[in-house]
């Protein structure tokens, strides 16, 4: 039922804007730009025509207002289907077909002719190798044999070191060691400096935490002593108060005692 009454109030609407957009002054644009408006506007005519037959089919028992209703409804979409397809039908773009390209385009280049195969030469061919003497080809006795230089691949024999060239590179030995000895040296004194100096400044500091420390806890005994104290006169103050009410509460009981005697006294007594 909520569907039907949905569908209901919208096919109002777009009906109610379809007779609207109906009008001849709401088509004097160009053709093109009305062409598209025009297929827009059946597009929405066949929704409604959608709309009208959910809220025919959801409408399980019509009443004759109801019916009577649809068909004014129906009567209303085939008017405008009718006005947009004579208006569609004036505005149709026209279908030209294209020029062809074929006859457009340049002829292909000749392609040139073959030249003739020349006859082949009878001449005949030459061969190139030419013919060694053969008396060449062997060595005669007067010839003598030339042999190349013998080279060996043994490396150049070097001068073995003397004692003045040992003695002459010891000092330099002990020269460099007693340097990296003396650098060394250096460096520990100043690593054994530093190390002295955060010792003393920790030590320093231990000794003000030290007595941040003597005085926290000096601070702290004082107030366990007041505390002390304090529980002290709270248990003093707890008891002559329990005592007080105590008092208070066995003077309330004898008055109201007295009273009960005196009221039952002259009561019976006749007086």
């Amino acid at each position: 039922m909520t569907a039907n009454v949905h569908d209901e109030i919208n096919l109002k609407r777009l009906l109610r804007r379809l007779e609207k957009s109906a009008s001849d002054s709401q088509w004097t644009g160009s053709a093109d730009d009305t062409w598209i408006k025009v297929q827009g506007t059946l597009q929405k005519v066949k929704y409604a025509r959608k709309l009208l037959g959910n809220v025919e089919l959801e409408d399980m028992e019509p009443t004759p207002k109801s019916v009577q209703r649809y068909e004014d409804w129906r009567t209303k979409l085939n008017r405008i289907d009718a006005f947009m397809q004579e208006l569609e039908k004036r505005t149709a773009p026209k279908q030209t077909r294209p020029e062809p390209i074929l006859p457009q385009l340049p002829p292909p280049p000749e392609e040139p002719e073959p030249a003739p195969a020349q006859p082949p030469s009878d001449a005949p061919e030459q061969d190139a190798t030419a013919t060694l003497p053969a008396d060449n080809l062997l060595f005669s006795a007067s010839d003598t044999l030339v042999s190349p230089p013998v080279t060996t691949l043994l490396p150049p024999s070097f001068p073995l070191a003397t004692k003045s060239t040992t003695t002459a590179v010891e000092p330099r030995l002990m020269q460099h060691s007693n340097a990296r000895q003396r650098d060394m040296a250096d460096e520990l004194f100043r690593m054994s400096t530093q190390l002295k100096r955060n010792a003393i400044h920790f030590g320093e500091l231990l000794a003000k935490d030290q007595g941040v420390v003597e005085e926290t806890d000096k601070k702290l005994e004082g107030n366990y002593g007041y505390m002390l104290q304090t529980q002290a006169r709270t248990k003093q103050l707890s008891a002559t108060s329990w005592s007080s009410t105590w008092m208070r509460m066995l003077i309330i009981l004898v008055v109201v005692s007295v009273f009960m005697f005196m009221v039952f006294f002259m009561r019976f007594s006749g007086r």
